[in-house]
């Protein structure tokens, strides 16, 4: 069984690059095509670089959260946790997961817990899962183009018409790959445009897997009235107005494509007062079929009426078990038949369809014996040719074609148009349309005139049903797949109508196949069909027209992956945007301040944090909180407060560094569900109090030069105690509390030091 992969990657020369879908328009339609491996490493890439696009974007997501939240004045524990948890989740995922522990922690303590927690989770959850899902589904920007490539035309060939060769050579050479490009047709067609597909051929290399046909079983005979067999029976085929770009793949944009219509009509003829005996013997004998004569004859086609009798008289040795069809056509434009017709037809065949292909249909059974009576028009079999006796004693009659040769005839005609003039041909056999399509719907536009005419040689010039049928012979039966050594089993009553169905898929199929074998290149196909490669035999494109067409060809395959052009190009770069504008953000909400002269330091170390000026204020506070609340300044902080790492420098950028060889804090670990870090002196025996020098009860005061005291100059402020321990201040009070200290005096004995 062959893959999409092997028959893409070995048979065929795909091009990789940019080029424009013209199915989907010039914007949209640009496509990327990489092969697969490239391909998945891409696919790849784009997933990884959503996953940091939302990371950057959940980060800017944060810095508005936490500017919206960050006050200046006093808040609780939940609202600072809240801060910290903005400032330092890298991912909405690490986000959410930590803002589910916040709610569990304060379910019980905090006020309003969950106007304050749950909005943000549910927004935190929105915007986790909508960047899970985006970057699952990266893979759309190659799955919204679908697998849709474009052949590279390098070998592009068609088969050169105007080689003089005898019967003889083109017997050798054509014949044999015309043959051969019939039958992978037909193969196709048995497969995939069946309803029911057993799998055992790839059925999505061209871009449609089926061209759609209307089919209307009870039309009119297409003929003079009394000349069918059943005067409302026939069958009519039409495929409507096929696209050279959406059914056929030729990648053009809309003013440059043409359109195909084929309409067939067929119905089994009465033969009734059409038909003689010729004896050619006292035992052998012919019947004549008399629906216009041929060239050689007075009469159109003649068979032996002694096929059965004959496998009778040889007891099966030599009988022939198995199907003939005769095949005749002739071609009609504005009522002149063609030179190249097999027959004159009759006018009560001819009259209606001046301009159409009429083909004649001779069925034999020869030798095939019916196991039941057979009703359909074609294969009528209703007379008993006798009885069959099995080996368990037990014998069953049979019964024998009604006809030597049953007569099935069908108007074939087709039409051209061009869709963005809005001409079209009238609907007529081939001859008629080919020899006037090019100049009546292109006119002096030669460019155009160019690409139909190559567009024909390499694929329309083969949709003959009748050269298809010849090929093909009894394997165009649908019939032959309940035979049985002679033995054909049931036979439906409208089985004529699945035969032909068949044939028009087939037909339908080869056209599908042609374009893509000229886009191709037919000289491989050629040998591996065993024909002589000959330079002679095909003939590549002479025209500017031409040779874009050949590498316009378009293919479906999943040895390669498109992408689509947009997508890739507005993922790249708008998540480009977002990094950019996360990396930029903060430098440049702090220099706006700093133009507006709102970066001013606060003055008087212990004004509180209200001061300073309003709205630009609260802008600065909110900047300098988000750059506090990073992690490496929190442990500043921390460290800082306990006096460690000595003089610290960078306190308002990303990191931090402390003095020299400073040493910091190390944990205490006396109470393991509640740790602290250890101050200055601090031997673990502890006193009242956290923070106190040696468990004197006394509290160190560090100031800056704008705050008032000076660091280790020997200044002791006395704090009156009120019946609590100095401990019970709180950081948030206590920049207040030193601003209203009355008595700042030396260190003096019995002092506690702050």
């Amino acid at each position: 069984m062959s893959t999409a992969t092997d028959s893409a990657s070995t048979l065929f020369d795909v091009y990789c690059g940019v080029w424009t879908n013209w199915s989907r328009g010039r914007v949209l339609g640009a496509t990327l095509t990489l092969s697969r491996d490239d391909g998945n490493l891409l696919i790849a890439f784009i997933a990884f670089f959503i996953t940091i696009v939302g990371t950057r974007l959940w980060r800017i997501l944060c810095f508005a959260f936490h500017s919206a939240f960050s006050s200046d004045t006093p808040r609780d524990a939940l609202h600072h946790q809240r801060q910290a948890l903005l400032r330092n989740s890298g991912t909405a995922l690490s986000g959410l997961i930590t803002l589910t522990e916040l709610l569990w922690a304060w379910r019980r303590s905090a006020k309003n817990l969950y106007i304050r927690i749950l909005p943000i989770m549910a927004c935190t959850a929105l915007f986790a899962c909508a960047f899970t899902v985006a970057s699952g589904f990266s893979s759309r920007v190659t799955t919204s183009v679908g697998n849709e490539v474009l052949l590279s035309g390098a070998n592009c060939k068609v088969e050169n018409t105007s080689l003089v060769l005898s019967a003889e050579d083109r017997e050798l050479l054509f014949e044999p790959y015309d043959a051969r490009n019939v039958g992978a047709a037909s193969d196709y067609a048995q497969q995939c445009y069946s309803a029911s597909t057993t799998g055992s051929l790839e059925c999505s290399t061209y871009i449609k897997k089926r061209l759609k046909t209307s089919a209307v079983t009870n039309a009119s005979c297409p003929f003079q009235p009394g000349t069918c067999r059943s005067e409302n029976s026939a069958l009519l085929l039409d495929t409507g107005l096929l696209d050279s770009n959406d059914d056929f793949g030729l990648n053009a944009p809309s003013d440059q494509r043409f359109q195909y219509r084929r309409v067939l009509h067929c119905a089994p003829l009465a033969t009734e007062g059409l038909k003689s005996q010729y004896n050619l013997s006292s035992d052998r004998s012919f019947t004549r079929y008399h629906f216009g004569p041929t060239s050689a004859h007075n009469f159109t086609y003649e068979y032996s009426n002694d096929a059965i009798w004959e496998s009778k008289r040889l007891k099966s040795t030599n009988a022939v078990r198995d199907y003939t069809i005769g095949v005749l056509q002739a071609s009609f434009s504005n009522g002149t038949l063609s030179q190249t017709s097999d027959w004159t037809p009759s006018p009560s065949l001819a009259a209606p369809h001046p301009n159409a292909d009429i083909l004649l249909f001779f069925l034999s059974a020869n030798a095939i014996v019916f196991a039941q009576n057979t009703t359909d028009d074609w294969y009528r079999a209703t007379h008993i040719a006798g009885r069959i006796h099995r080996g368990d004693g037990d014998s069953i009659s049979v019964f024998a074609q009604d006809e030597p040769a049953s007569p099935l005839g069908c108007v074939q005609q087709e039409q051209l148009c061009n869709p963005h003039a809005g001409r079209c041909t009238p609907l007529a056999g081939s001859d008629a349309v080919y020899d006037v399509a090019a100049s009546s719907l292109f006119g002096d536009d030669q460019d155009r005139v160019d690409a139909f005419t190559w567009a024909f040689e390499g694929g329309l010039e083969t949709a003959l049903l009748h050269l298809v049928v010849r090929m093909l012979a009894t394997r165009s039966l649908q019939s032959k797949y309940s035979l049985t050594n002679g033995m054909q089993g049931p036979v439906a009553a409208n089985q004529w109508q699945l035969d032909v169905q068949a044939w028009h898929d087939t037909v339908l199929a080869v056209v599908q196949e042609a374009f893509v074998a000229t886009a191709r290149g037919p000289a491989a196909a050629a040998v591996d069909a065993g024909v002589e490669e000959e330079e002679e035999m095909f003939a590549g494109p002479d025209t500017r027209a031409a040779r874009g067409l050949c590498a316009n060809q378009k293919i479906r395959s999943t040895a390669f992956v498109s992408f689509n052009l947009l997508g890739l190009t507005l993922i790249l770069s708008l998540g480009a945007l977002v990094i950019l504008v996360s990396a930029v953000l903060e430098p440049l909400v702090g220099c706006v301040q700093r133009r507006r002269h709102c970066g001013k330091t606060r003055s008087g170390g212990g004004g509180g944090g209200g001061g300073g000026g309003g709205g630009d204020s609260s802008a600065l506070y909110a900047r300098l909180e988000w750059s506090a609340t990073e992690t490496l300044q929190l442990q500043r902080l921390a460290h800082e407060e306990l006096g460690f790492g000595g003089k610290w420098t960078r306190g308002a950028e990303a990191v931090p560094v402390a003095e020299g060889d400073e040493v910091l804090a190390v944990l205490d670990l006396r109470e393991v569900g509640h740790p602290r870090l250890l101050g200055r002196g601090d031997d673990g025996g502890g006193g009242e109090g956290d923070g106190l020098d040696g468990g004197r009860g006394e509290e160190k005061v560090d100031g800056g030069k704008a705050g008032g005291e000076r660091r280790g100059e020997g200044m002791r402020v006395t704090v009156v105690r009120q019946g609590t321990d100095s401990t019970s201040f709180s950081d948030a009070s206590r920049e207040s509390a030193l601003g209203r200290m009355s008595d700042v005096s030396p260190i003096g004995a019995g002092e506690r030091e702050v």
